[in-house]
């Protein structure tokens, strides 16, 4: 039954059985639960069947409800159930409710319950409590605690910490330290040692360095290297093409970075058409990093429309960019009456439009626009200094 592709096909196999005098049993639900019912509704109704059918839910049949339940509240009602039912908790239902708990103490407290139950943590908790630890020191001590109760860290904790790292300094100091341990620096582990990197060059030479450890770069490496180095717009044109050089083709994250470091609009609109003639997407933040480098309002509203016409609608910071552009060729009248006409129009926007035009000192306009929602922050502050002014 977990071999058949299609959940009719399931239902059918089920019906079969039944028809054939045999009972489905725990196992045939669990396998219903976990891999073909789609929908937590799905899964719900099929507990309530199996109980109907008194069919006795196992630690995996509860194991599944937590995992696939719509919120904490509805996980732990799951768990308070089983344990009801004298079914015994796993690591694994732990490690869910670990991960879903709603804030930090919660989850510490989960982790304390499981071991004064005799559950043993394995990896998968301990990741977990590193990856949501508030800080480094929280999170190095987590790993002190995994190696003393005989858990062997993976490469993926230790880099877990390396993200946790307050600087490119203190992720130098723990990579030396987990060195010092034996551990095989992995992929991952060069990768967040570019994405802490100082800069541009030294990210670099991390690349390198893993060429040189035999670790073939990604397109997560490459990711790193371009993403907040001070990577300049050649510097990124030279960086895609290495990693094109290297079999790695670009994703729709590398070039939405790439058009956030364009040097202009133009070459933003460079990469949005290799984006197109590689058939990869664009969505909203692809289109409002275009707009931003637009050199006034009427050529961001070009980019709103092209955008539209593929499809992907504006958010509330799109618009928030858009009337950043150069509104001194537009009335603020018109452009009032053109936000207004729009399905959303968050206030956020306008109070964009009004400081764009004050700092361009169109004053009067942007005293138009405070006139128009007088009961804004801004709009208070430009009233004041401009209503009793000759505009």
């Amino acid at each position: 039954m977990a071999r058949v592709g299609s959940y009719s096909g399931v239902i059918e196999i089920l019906n079969g059985i039944r028809e054939a005098g045999v009972a489905p049993d725990v196992m045939t639900y669990n396998i219903l639960m976990m891999n073909k019912a789609q929908e937590y509704d799905e899964k719900e109704m099929w507990f309530d069947r199996m109980v109907e059918e008194e069919v006795e839910p196992d630690v995996v049949t509860y194991s599944t409800l937590i995992n696939g339940a719509s919120d904490y509240d509805e996980q732990k009602s799951w768990f308070d159930r089983m344990v009801e039912e004298g079914v015994e908790p796993t690591v694994v239902t732990y490690n869910t409710l670990i991960k879903g708990a709603s804030d930090y103490d919660e989850q510490k407290s989960w982790f304390e319950r499981m071991v004064e139950e005799g559950v043993e943590p394995n990896v998968v908790t301990y990741c977990t409590l590193i990856g949501i630890s508030p800080d480094f020191d929280e999170a190095k001590s987590w790993v002190a605690s995994a190696v003393a109760g005989g858990v062997r860290p993976d490469p993926v904790v230790y880099n877990r910490v390396i993200e946790k790292c307050r600087d490119y300094r203190e992720a130098k100091s723990w990579l030396e330290e987990i060195s010092q341990r034996g551990v095989r620096l992995s992929i991952g582990t060069y990768n967040s040692m570019m994405a802490k990197a100082a800069d541009h060059e030294e990210a670099k030479s991390w690349l390198e360095k893993m060429r040189r450890a035999g670790v073939k770069p990604n397109v997560r490496s490459y990711k790193a290297i371009l993403h907040d180095k001070g990577c300049t717009s050649d510097e990124a044109r030279v960086c895609v093409e290495e990693m094109r050089g290297h079999g790695i083709c670009p994703d729709g994250g590398i070039y939405n970075i790439l058009i956030g470091k364009a040097a202009t609009c133009e070459e933003a609109a460079e990469w949005i058409e290799k984006m197109q003639e590689e058939g990869l997407g664009r969505d909203v933040g692809t289109y409002n990093t275009v707009i931003g480098k637009a050199g006034n309002y009427d050529e961001g509203k070009e980019w709103l429309d092209r955008m539209r016409e593929e499809g992907i609608g504006p958010n509330g910071n799109t618009y928030c960019v858009l009337f950043t552009r150069d509104l001194t060729g537009k009335s603020a009248s018109e452009l009032l009456e053109w936000y207004l006409a729009e399905e959303h129009h968050p206030e956020e926007a306008l109070e964009a439009a009004m400081r764009n035009y004050e700092r361009a000192g169109k004053t009067g306009e942007a005293l138009y626009l405070a006139r128009a929602h007088p009961h804004m922050p801004a709009a208070a502050r430009i009233i004041r200094e401009y209503g009793e002014r000759d505009i």
